[in-house]
């Protein structure tokens, strides 16, 4: 594993993508951030990475 944490704004298209390179190398962080408005694009995320926090507002993330 290279990273510890990812922190995505947007969760949509390319950030399944990357999310799906990095399982299939089991090279997945151990914290994953993505910051997404989009209530289904954020349900889609979810149903495919339970593992992943998904928030809406940067503002959700602070302190971390």
């Amino acid at each position: 594993m290279f990273y510890r944490k990812l922190r995505f704004v947007g969760g949509g298209r390319i950030v399944r993508i990357i999310l799906n390179g990095l399982q299939n190398q089991d090279a997945l962080p151990e914290e994953i951030e993505v910051i997404e408005i989009d209530q289904k694009a954020a349900e889609i995320l979810k149903h495919s990475f339970p593992a992943v926090q998904v928030v809406n507002q940067l503002s959700e993330l602070e302190g971390r």
